[in-house]
């Protein structure tokens, strides 16, 4: 029984295989108990009490025998557990004692999966006989059950009188027979086939059915405690989610926290916290939650990252969200979910540049536009000077492959300023003044290889 307080039986074992299957559909019991029979209403009544303080509302009942089970559920009625928001889930053995052993009124909406038993003419007859018999009362799955496991070994027990050097052990595993409960079978197998009961009135009604061809098929609503069709949370109360407290302005984008120092509601939100609500919208069911800054009374942060994942292992929050990076000491006390972000550690070193190795990398910056809008300042300028001085200064005078040579040599030497000839016109000095801002620009502002 998946309940938690005071007493604990840990002598007594729960059922392993009910946990084996619950596990394989990532179903987890957060609390079991092992419940001695001799336990006193007294100690139920400290169970169920223990049982309204926890946040899940979904109980899963495997006791026995079937009195026991009759004794739990009284107490539950008594105690208002059997209304809206609550979940009770009968195990085979107890499903199968519903109307024989357990009373319908004590388990109004509670649900059951049991061995599937066709409705034949020959079990119709047993039950009639059944109830003749026992003044009334109704027999359950297990009644049928228990009824073919004696006939199919009074049937191995006659075999075996009849072939001499055989075991009893031979005869019950060879022993085949048309079984009321659940056609022809043979004593050691289980059942192919189950049904889910919902107790509703005076009797049960089968809602499902589970077969290895077709999986679990519901074809009837279910009626809950409380006479309810809605599907319950299962969930009472709101989960604690913590969140760390301040945060610096650089970081805001992926987390970011603020409380309300009136009414003390915390707002969260950023990358973490909408990866956070998306896997809750996932989920299929509700799960209802409230953020909690990591904060003080006077609003400062109550403590480093690693003191914020210590209040999960107190139980102060039922779980942290945040940019917390996985450590193995954090992990000693927390379950961490799978890594939606890796922030990697970067290194910086120098990149080898082979071009620098090649003798003409001076030249990959001057393009071929460059070339040609270079040479024709080259001979504009020229020009120009000459024209201006060749009249009235001596040095621009001369044979015509003289004065040629002297306008592009002049031109190209005041990149270096390496010029021999003086101008004497003012407008021609006017021209080398701008002509040397050219090259200045051209000489500064071309791009590095």
């Amino acid at each position: 029984m998946e309940i938690d307080g005071p007493d604990p039986l840990p002598h007594l074992l729960p059922n392993p295989p009910l946990i084996s299957s619950l596990a394989t559909l990532n179903i987890h019991l957060a609390n079991i108990v092992p419940v001695d029979p001799s336990i006193t209403d007294g100690q139920i009544e400290a169970h169920l009490r223990q049982m309204e303080s926890l946040p899940t509302r979904v109980f899963i009942v495997d006791v026995a025998p079937a009195t026991l089970a009759s004794r739990l559920f009284s107490n539950v009625k008594a105690a208002g557990m059997m209304g809206r928001a609550y979940t009770w889930i009968l195990a085979s053995e107890l499903a199968g004692s519903i109307g024989s052993e357990l009373d319908p009124d004590l388990l109004q909406g509670a649900v059951g999966i049991r061995p599937w038993v066709p409705k034949t003419t020959r079990i119709k007859d047993f039950k009639k006989r059944f109830r003749r018999e026992n003044q009334g009362l109704e027999p359950g799955t297990s009644d049928l059950h228990a009824y073919d496991t004696a006939y199919a070994l009074a049937a191995a027990a006659e075999s075996w009188k009849d072939r001499p050097g055989s075991s009893l052990l031979d005869s019950i595993l060879e022993t085949e027979l048309d079984g009321m409960s659940s056609g022809r079978f043979k004593l050691l197998d289980g059942p192919t086939e189950f049904e889910a009961v919902n107790v509703v009135g005076e009797k049960e009604r089968t809602v499902g059915k589970w077969t290895a061809e077709d999986g679990f098929v519901l074809f009837a609503a279910i009626v809950w405690p409380g006479e309810s069709t809605a599907v319950p949370k299962g969930w009472e109360k709101k989960l604690r989610i913590g969140v760390p407290g301040k945060v610096e302005p650089g970081f805001r984008s992926f987390l970011w926290v603020e409380r309300d120092n009136r009414t003390g509601h915390v707002t969260a939100s950023g990358f973490v916290i909408e990866v956070f609500e998306a896997a809750v919208a996932e989920l299929g069911y509700a799960l209802p939650f409230e953020y909690v800054a990591f904060l003080d009374a006077e609003g400062r942060t109550a403590g480093d990252y690693n003191d914020l994942v210590r209040q999960v292992y107190l139980e102060k929050y039922d779980a942290v969200v945040g940019d917390i990076t996985i450590t193995s000491n954090r992990s000693s006390y927390v379950d961490f979910t799978q890594p939606y972000t890796v922030s990697g550690v970067t290194m910086v070193v120098p990149v080898r540049n082979h071009e620098s190795q090649n003798t003409w990398i001076f030249l990959k910056p001057l393009t071929a536009d460059l070339w040609l809008v270079s040479g024709a300042f080259f001979m504009f300028t020229g020009t120009v000077v000459w024209i201006l001085e060749h009249r009235i200064n001596e040095e621009f005078r001369g044979p015509p492959a003289n004065q040629l040579g002297t306008v592009f040599y002049f031109s190209f030497s005041t990149l270096v300023f390496a010029q021999t000839e003086n101008v004497v016109s003012n407008l021609s000095r006017f021209v080398v003044i701008v002509w040397v801002f050219v090259v200045l620009i051209l000489t500064r502002a071309t791009p590095p290889a």
